[in-house]
């Protein structure tokens, strides 16, 4: 199957399932678009043996391999999946912004912003990503 083969788009809002069981669930992601590492942050559901997934660009892999070593020592609590590779919007068209966020201008660029994301998770996971949440939580799903 091609990295890049959207199925279809979805829009996650707080309540993701009801289940019929008796205690709560949630589901802990956290963004990694840019920026440094907030070490504290990251411990958290470690210490706590809480799962999480953390969405990261490719731009906040590259610039910060400590945080990468501490989500690879972790694989059973810490799922990272794409954020894309410059934090830019899945929104096509000269100009068009969401967000204050300014997207692409065609789908080749949004279609290089996703695939150069995949190809940073894999190569810190050795896992293709199975999510991308693109700078404004819009979800696509590789199958």
């Amino acid at each position: 199957m091609p990295i890049f083969a959207v199925v279809h788009s979805v829009e996650v809002h707080q309540l993701l399932a009801i289940l019929a069981m008796k205690q709560k669930i949630a589901a802990l992601t956290l963004d990694a678009c840019g920026g440094s590492f907030d070490r504290d942050l990251i411990l958290f559901p470690i210490d706590q043996h809480i799962p999480a997934t953390i969405f990261a660009t490719k731009r906040w892999i590259i610039a910060n391999p400590a945080a990468v070593s501490v989500i690879e020592a972790h694989p059973d609590l810490l799922e990272i999946e794409d954020h894309g590779a410059n934090h830019v919007p899945a929104l096509i068209g000269a100009g068009r912004r969401v967000y204050g966020i300014l997207g692409e201008p065609d789908v080749a660029h949004l279609r290089q912003e996703v695939v150069e994301g995949v190809r940073a998770v894999e190569s810190i996971s050795g896992i293709l990503p199975h999510w991308y949440r693109d700078a404004t939580a819009e979800y696509i799903r590789r199958q």
